[in-house]
This record gives C-alpha cells, sequence and structure tokens, in this order.
C-alpha cells in the first residue's frame, strides 16, 4: 500500500488526467496518504504542489499545517495563494502570523493589494479571526447616497459582486473592503470623454475606488 500511495504522490505532477486521477484516489485513501504526500511535496514542481493543497484541504488533516506555511515561502505565487486559503480552510491558528509575514513579503515585492495573493491572505486572516474588515469612509458614504436614491460621487469596484450602474456611476454591495493599516492612496485626475467627467483611481485593497466629478 506505501508504494502505491507513493506513485499515486508522484503522479499529481503529471499529465492533467493523471494527476485528476491520482488526486481523486488520495483524497479517496485520506489521512493514511498525509505522510507520503508531506514528505514527498519538495520534489513536486507547482502543478504538483498545488493539486496536493487541493488534496490537503478535502482531507482535512491538521498534519499537514506545518507544510502549508512552509509554502507561504514558495518561489509560486499562486501556491501561495493557494497555501494561504488552505491554511484559513483548515483553521490553523498557527498560521496567522506566518500569513502576516506573508502579507508584509507583498507590500515588499509591491504586489498590487487587488492581486489574488493579497486578497487571498487578506481574507485567510479575517477567516482566523486576526483582522477585521474596513470600509474607508468615503465609499460608506457613497453608499449612502446611492441607496437614497441620489446619484453618488464614488465608483467602487470589487471582483466579488455587480455594480448597479446609475448615469455611468455607481456602488456595488458588498462593500470591498480595505486594511485599516493602509489608507487610500494619492490619486491623479484623468479625462473621461465619455462621461464627459474627471475621474481619479486609486486601489481599494482587493477592489478599486474612484470619485467622479465634473469638469470645464
Amino acid at each position: 500500500m506505501t508504494s502505491h500511495i507513493k506513485r499515486l504522490v508522484q503522479q499529481l505532477d503529471g499529465e492533467s488526467g493523471e494527476s485528476y486521477d491520482a488526486r481523486a484516489e488520495l483524497i479517496h485513501i485520506g489521512s493514511a496518504a498525509t505522510r507520503a504526500i508531506l514528505d514527498a511535496l519538495p520534489s513536486l514542481g507547482g502543478f504538483g504542489q498545488l493539486t496536493a493543497i487541493e488534496v490537503f484541504e478535502e482531507v482535512a488533516d491538521p498534519r499537514c499545517g506545518p507544510a502549508l506555511i512552509t509554502m507561504l515561502d514558495s518561489d509560486n505565487p499562486t501556491v501561495r495563494q493557494w497555501a494561504a486559503t488552505a491554511l484559513a480552510s483548515l483553521d490553523i491558528e498557527d498560521a496567522v502570523e506566518p500569513l502576516r509575514r506573508a502579507y508584509r513579503a507583498c507590500l515588499e515585492r509591491q504586489t498590487p493589494p487587488d492581486e489574488s495573493e493579497p486578497v487571498a491572505i487578506r481574507w485567510a486572516l479575517t477567516d482566523l479571526g486576526a483582522r477585521s474588515p474596513v470600509v474607508p469612509s468615503l465609499t460608506a458614504r457613497a453608499s449612502g447616497l446611492w441607496l437614497r436614491g441620489q446619484t453618488p460621487l464614488v465608483l467602487a469596484i470589487d471582483q466579488r459582486s455587480l455594480v448597479p450602474q446609475q448615469l455611468g456611476l455607481g456602488v456595488q454591495h458588498p462593500l470591498p473592503d480595505l486594511d485599516a493599516a493602509r489608507p487610500l492612496p494619492d490619486v491623479a485626475p484623468v479625462a473621461d470623454g465619455a462621461l464627459g467627467r474627471a475621474v481619479a483611481l486609486g486601489d481599494l485593497g482587493n477592489g478599486q475606488i474612484s470619485h467622479a466629478f465634473p469638469f470645464n
């Protein structure tokens, strides 16, 4: 059985069909396969490691926690992202500080805060109870305007929800969040001839905020 499990683990790095079949069988085997996957992780490529993360999440064996924390330092940003998500879904409480370090590393690499990795890390910290989402006051104020039937001067864009349009402007729900420690950036106006307005854009952490106002 042990040699069979080892073969399956190596197949995680194979062609998509072979990898998918190995993934399914390892999930079926369950926690009995965890040690073999952990031992093989360093020898797997990025695709194999991503598939291993999927197995970890499905099997939900807490022994994979330290390995997932180590994967936060991977050279592959998708591996780092998936590892962060898995740590939250498996409720690995020891991951809070490593996730914070991983987020600081994103800032040092100047990764845009609305890219998948920092978004995943922020929400992993939120799920683990180590972070509270913050709605910027300008965005919240625009939400109130829209709910009262007024044309808001703020357009918030977030990947997780639709944007109700009103005269080319709108506020979506749920509102995107911003780390309290990261203020909104300075913004520079650019002309938008289609709306006949000046639009200033800045990132919102995991979305964007833009203020639109008439110009002469």
